[in-house]
């Protein structure tokens, strides 16, 4: 079984309004986990697990798990990361349906936060999604 960020990965890419925005020459996504790599290309989206607790019910374990990730859209203008962020916001937001090996039952935005990286100059969209897998 692919684990859930490479499920994330082949996800998104079915996504066309997202991949046209963060899709390499090669076709290849600037698609990241946890953090930019060297002189990446912009704009970039990282994805970092923030929790993926069960859910308790009184009878154990529940089938249900929530993921929640951190999705940060960097660029190099806060037009350019607001783009990225609202286009993600809209494709993904209360999805259901496959993802990868997993079934999804919804998928809800949490958080957002304007951010930037003054030694860099880069900008910054940081998003919580809760993603429900059943």
């Amino acid at each position: 079984m692919a684990t859930f960020f490479e499920d994330l990965e082949v996800w998104l890419g079915k996504f066309p309004n997202v991949t046209v925005l963060i899709q390499n020459d090669d076709l290849t996504l600037r698609f990241y986990r946890k953090k930019l790599p060297t002189n990446p290309d912009f704009p970039a989206l990282v994805a970092t697990r923030i929790s993926e607790p069960r859910q308790r019910t009184q009878d154990g374990l529940s089938n249900l798990i929530r993921h929640v990730w951190q999705f940060t859209c960097w660029a190099t203008t806060l037009k350019g990361a607001d783009i990225l962020a609202d286009t993600l916001t809209a494709e993904i937001s209360e999805y259901r349906g496959i993802m990868g090996s997993r079934m999804i039952s919804g998928v809800k935005q949490l958080s957002r936060l304007d951010s930037s990286e003054t030694d860099t100059d880069l900008e910054a969209q940081i998003m919580d999604f809760a993603i429900y897998e059943q």
